[in-house]
């Protein structure tokens, strides 16, 4: 019997982790090996795409460096998806309570949203200086519109026999909002949030990309003015890291706190 349970443990970890470790591994291994051999034997200057090998020694050359700009990012981007979070949820709650306004806040969510952060950059740099201002407010109006909507579709869509039930027992608007509402909209908010961290750091990039003497976003700016392919490729490899780590850290806090949606 002992035995039986054994290789069924052993079985269970080879099915998680053959398909969600090995296989995504191997193939990136496959494609960092074919582009290591095509920029050796095609003779690729190191000004136009360096090799794999190049990236990571230029990493590990100046890892300090790396290490600095990337917690500057990371700052930026955490700070900032914080501030568009909470604003977001804020208001999400109170559409919910109060139908009208959304009819206010949807219209300018919706304008904000199509407007081209990149083209009203340079503009908010002109209006407010190069302080820690402007790439905050990039980044939380990036992250801003999807938990807005996600938050509130989650509070929205609950189930009417529940809420019935609630307002039976004499429960307010906001004890059905804070014991009913709140608990099934975690899923559509973590969705969200899945969504915006990607968002957040490209909105912090962006945002160093004008007036920002630190940060990935300017070291990936001044190499590329400079033909630095090298650096470029090593900021943007950094921004991957980063990108990854937040990206298993939510999915990790999230089935802490919804455990009972992976049940």
């Amino acid at each position: 019997m002992k035995k039986i349970l054994n290789t069924k443990f052993f079985l269970d970890i080879s099915d998680e982790f053959i398909p969600k470790i090995i296989i995504p591994f191997g193939v990136f291994f496959v494609i960092l090996v074919v582009w290591e051999l095509l920029v050796y034997f095609l003779r690729v200057p190191v000004y136009i795409v360096p090799s794999p090998l190049n990236i990571v020694d230029r990493l590990f050359e100046d890892i300090v460096f790396f290490i600095v700009q990337s917690s500057i990012t990371l700052f930026v981007a955490i700070a900032g998806f914080v501030i568009g979070a909470f604003v977001a949820v804020f208001l999400a709650i109170l559409i919910v309570l109060y139908k009208t306004i959304g009819r206010i806040v949807f219209p300018i969510s919706i304008f904000l949203k199509v407007t081209p952060i990149i083209a009203i950059a340079p503009l908010l740099t002109i209006w407010f200086g190069f302080g820690v201002f402007v790439p905050l407010f990039i980044v939380a109006l990036m992250t801003f519109f999807p938990i807005l909507v996600n938050t509130h579709f989650g509070l929205y869509n609950v189930n009417h026999s529940s809420i019935r039930f609630f307002q039976s027992i004499g429960a307010s608007k906001l004890e059905v909002m804070k014991y009913l509402r709140v608990r099934s909209a975690l899923a559509s908010f973590f969705t969200s949030v899945r969504i915006c961290i990607p968002l957040a750091l490209i909105g912090a990039v962006v945002a160093q990309f004008f007036g920002s003497g630190s940060g990935l976003g300017w070291v990936i700016l001044v190499s590329y003015n400079n033909l630095d392919m090298t650096t470029c490729f090593a900021a943007v490899l950094s921004l991957s890291f980063i990108g990854t780590v937040l990206t298993i850290s939510i999915s990790f806090i999230e089935n802490k706190i919804i455990f009972w949606s992976y049940q």
